[in-house]
């Protein structure tokens, strides 16, 4: 049987540690979902000034090309060779990295440093340019595993293209400034075109290729969810979207670039963000632990002190319901339940042992023939039934016995009477013996002469007939 004690501290570890558990829930919950709210809130900023980074690095190639290429010392040059020299003297003479060229109005190339311009930059692209008479950017194009683009100023003469002056840049120069944005542990960058497809990425082969989630997910439902948020981030100027990608949870900010019909995006997976959470948690738990510790400690100590006045109370209702009223209850001077409880208690037992002495009392009076005696002393609440019930019985038995000895006195009146009734009709029946010996005599000498009568009667009877036969002859 389980004490008040175990109880007790049942319940209140129960419900430490009900409650421990329920805020470590809740903590849980919302540190999860504000470390999302601040990652959302903060990624989709760190995006838009990723974009603007990205613009600044890419305007610093076509500015400086575009005020190099307008020059009228460049354009005034008296060969292309002159040109191709003030180009790398004044740009770069890295020509791994750049190729220029000089093309005509009508997209036809005139002239060239070599390299990847003849692949990268289309007569379209010229044409473009000589249309807008501004400066112009290629898209990023792939070319023998790398990535480029191309700057294309048209030089005018007049109001006429003269000709039209381009350098071609690996692509892989922005690229770098691509990788080098992070976020967190684990979060990179990457900048997609107007149809999804990757064209810039801190993993340079997925640029490349070409990496597309949107074609991906038509046979791969892995990417069906990234597909969907690229395709949300594609609609908008800027913003935030959480996906899911090989069964992890990410948080991607987005925003347009300036260039190439791009945006940027800046993704990490929330595992990253959540480190901090588990340690926050971590530190919760041993907070909680520790005080479920405490709580230990202060429950044996507060079920100790409620259990130890109740379990000696209780034994005392127990030797009491045996009809110990003699031993003494210990009373717990207190204000609480208990206090009350105990301090009851022992009124009750002082109460029943004064009625039963009271009551004993009355028993011995009754008992040595006092029916006049009454009982007396305070009875309280239900008890004073017990008071008034047998103060009514002792009225009625005194009433009783009163009538008892009443009639005792009239029986013995009647009997008296009664005994000289007997006596004399003692005498009257003796009397009435003779008479009636005395009527029986004479009773008896009628009973002779009637036979006699009678004998004469038939003699007579006798003679008549004699007589009548006589006569009838």
């Amino acid at each position: 049987m389980k004490t008040i004690r175990s109880k007790l501290m049942i319940a209140m570890l129960s419900l430490a540690f009900g409650i421990t558990i329920i805020l470590s829930g809740v903590a849980f919950y919302y540190i999860n979902i504000s470390t999302q709210s601040v990652l959302k809130d903060t990624i989709q900023p760190l995006a838009e000034q990723s974009a603007k980074t990205l613009d600044t690095a890419i305007d610093s190639y076509k500015e400086s090309f575009e005020d190099l290429a307008s020059s009228s010392g460049f354009a005034n040059a008296p060969t292309d060779e002159n040109k191709f020299e003030i180009l790398k003297e004044n740009y770069s003479n890295d020509l791994e990295n750049y190729s220029y060229a000089i093309y005509e109005p009508s997209g036809e190339m005139r002239a060239s440093t070599g390299g990847s311009s003849a692949d990268v930059i289309s007569e379209s692209d010229i044409k473009l340019a000589v249309n807008r008479r501004r400066t112009t950017l290629t898209d990023v194009v792939s070319h023998s595993n790398n990535i480029y683009f191309a700057v294309i100023y048209p030089v005018m003469s007049g109001d006429e293209v003269d000709f039209v002056a381009a350098v071609t840049i690996n692509a892989e120069l922005i690229n770098n400034v691509v990788s080098e944005i992070s976020f967190g542990s684990a979060g990179y960058a990457f900048v997609i075109n107007d149809s999804g497809k990757v064209i810039l990425h801190n993993d340079l082969q997925k640029a490349v290729n070409r990496f597309d989630p949107i074609d991906l997910a038509e046979s791969d439902d892995t990417y069906a969810d990234l597909a969907s948020s690229i395709t949300s981030a594609m609609s908008k100027t800027s913003g935030s979207e959480s996906y899911e990608y090989d069964n992890t949870d990410y948080m991607m900010g987005f925003a347009k670039c300036s260039y190439f019909d791009g945006v940027i995006i800046v993704t990490s997976p929330l595992d990253g963000f959540m480190g901090s959470t588990s340690n926050a948690l971590l530190n919760m738990i041993i907070i909680c632990a520790a005080l479920l510790v405490i709580t230990v400690i202060i429950s044996i100590i507060f079920a100790r002190t409620i259990s130890r006045p109740i379990i000696s109370t209780t034994n005392r209702i127990r030797e009491l319901a045996q009809g110990n009223l003699s031993d003494p209850v210990d009373v717990w001077f207190s204000k609480d339940e208990i206090g009350i409880l105990s301090s009851s208690l022992e009124e009750t037992i002082v109460s029943l042992r004064q009625y039963i002495n009271l009551i004993t009392v009355a028993l011995t009076q009754i008992s040595e023939g006092n029916l006049c005696y009454r009982m007396e002393g305070t009875f309280k609440g239900d008890f004073f039934k017990i008071k008034s019930t047998f103060n009514e019985i002792l009225e009625g038995l005194s009433d009783t016995f009163s009538s008892i000895n009443t009639s005792a006195e009239q029986v013995n009146s009647g009997a008296v009477q009664v005994s000289n009734s007997a006596q004399a009709l003692s005498q009257g029946s003796t009397q009435q013996a003779s008479a009636i010996e005395e009527l029986s005599a004479t009773l008896n000498d009628v009973s002779s002469q009637v036979k006699q009568n009678s004998k004469d009667a038939k003699n007579a009877y006798n003679i008549v007939t004699e007589n009548t036969k006589a006569i009838n002859s």
